[in-house]
């Protein structure tokens, strides 16, 4: 029988990571990824073009469902929008409605 290996493995910190890379190195490692030329990038996304969508999930598209109260607000808000204009609409006809009875002809 075959015994399957145990992995082991132990997580280094941000700082000892730095630590070890300026031991092997003599300097410090940059603060952010270097960027590859242009070229090589160019290639990379020809024979790989959808790479870049790694990180695209379909969960980054998913719209939670409106709940009732923000719902309920919106209708009454708009409910109360058209009653305003519909008073408004009333009061100025019945404004029209007396000018025109009281403009002398």
């Amino acid at each position: 029988e075959k015994k399957e290996k145990r992995k082991f493995w132990i997580a280094l910190s941000r700082e000892e990571i730095e630590e070890d890379i300026f031991v092997m190195t003599g300097s410090r490692p940059a603060r952010r990824p270097r960027k590859r030329p242009k070229n090589v990038q160019k290639q990379i996304d020809s024979v790989f073009p959808g790479l870049w969508l790694v990180g695209i999930t379909a969960d980054a598209y998913r719209v939670a469902d409106t709940p009732a109260k923000v719902l309920s607000f919106f209708l009454s808000f708009f409910l109360s929008t058209v009653s305003a204009i519909y008073l408004f609409a009333t009061e100025l006809n019945r404004c029209r409605f007396i000018l025109a009875a009281v403009k002398p002809t």
